[in-house]
C-alpha cells in the first residue's frame, strides 16, 4: 500500500504511466490463468486506470497515456468474452 502512495504521489509521469501498464497487463494475466481464491489485494483494474490517469495528468500531451489506457481496457474486453 505504501508503494501505492509513493506511485500517486509521485511527479514522475513514466514511472507512473508504466507502472500504470505493468499492473494493468500483470494483473489481465493473473485474473485469466489463476481462477482459484488467490486474488490481488488490491484492485488492479482501478489502480491501473488511476495511475495512468495520473500520468496523463503529469504529462497530458504525451499520447503513450490514453493509447496505453485504451489497450489495456481493449485487452480486458477481449479477456471478459473468452470466459
Amino acid at each position: 500500500m505504501r508503494a501505492i502512495d509513493e506511485l500517486m504521489a509521485s511527479p514522475d509521469a513514466a514511472l507512473v504511466g508504466v507502472a500504470g501498464t505493468i499492473i494493468g497487463q500483470y494483473g489481465l494475466m493473473r485474473s485469466v490463468i489463476s481462477r482459484g481464491p488467490e486474488k490481488f489485494v488490491v484492485d488492479h483494474v482501478a489502480l491501473s486506470d488511476a495511475l495512468l490517469a495520473r500520468a496523463r495528468e503529469l504529462e497530458p500531451a504525451n499520447p503513450q497515456w490514453p493509447h496505453n489506457l485504451q489497450q489495456l481496457r481493449e485487452l480486458r474486453a477481449t479477456a471478459n468474452q473468452a470466459k
